[in-house]
């Protein structure tokens, strides 16, 4: 609102310095000096309006730059907050579950760049011999797997998962960063 304001001002000061008319000749020499005194006094009057109000628009330009390098500071990563991130949260019940959560941590290197992210490992024991072992990444299931009793297979299954995690959150991270870039920046419309 104040900008259109500002703007429209400039506009009717610039037209009607251009239309109000410097000195009128008369054959009165008084009159004609007055006129002059008069329109010495408009223009400065216009001048000084004129000057204020660029001001004003400068100050505006300068607040919306203020503005843009605040927002920035705060989009910026990492240290910004203090967070946990990367946490792996063990909610396993049996030896089965507690053995590939054992072999996921163990196995667990977190990938470069990637922040902002909880690891939920989880269990469902079933009535037969087994679990089911649930892997959610802030809230967000990635990986479930049917496990035996056996060593060897829960620590490949353990393997498969880290793998299967860290890709999910390089890939994950990566689409963040693409959706936040300036392709996607803007209103949608043509």
């Amino acid at each position: 609102m104040k900008k259109c304001v500002t703007s429209t001002l400039v506009t009717m000061l610039c037209v009607f310095m251009m239309t109000v008319p410097l000195y009128t000749q008369t054959n009165d020499s008084t009159t004609v000096s007055d006129k002059e005194k008069k329109s010495q006094n408009t223009k400065a009057l216009l001048e000084k309006l004129l000057q204020e109000a660029r001001q004003e628009v400068q100050q505006q330009a300068d607040t919306v730059k203020e503005t843009e390098q605040t927002e920035t500071v705060k989009n910026t990563r990492p240290g910004d907050v203090l967070e946990i991130d990367g946490l792996i949260i063990n909610d396993t019940k049996t030896k089965i579950g507690q053995e590939f959560y054992e072999y996921f941590y163990t196995l667990w290197e977190p990938p470069a760049g990637v922040y902002d992210y909880t690891i939920y490992i989880s269990e469902m024991p079933t009535g037969q011999s087994g679990s089911w072992v649930f892997i959610n990444i802030n809230d967000i299931s990635i990986y479930q797997n049917r496990l035996t009793p056996r060593s060897d297979e829960i620590e490949e299954a353990a393997r498969q998962a880290t793998g299967f995690t860290g890709n999910y959150l390089v890939n994950y991270t990566q689409d963040q960063k693409q959706m936040a870039g300036d392709d996607m920046a803007g209103t949608g419309i043509y």
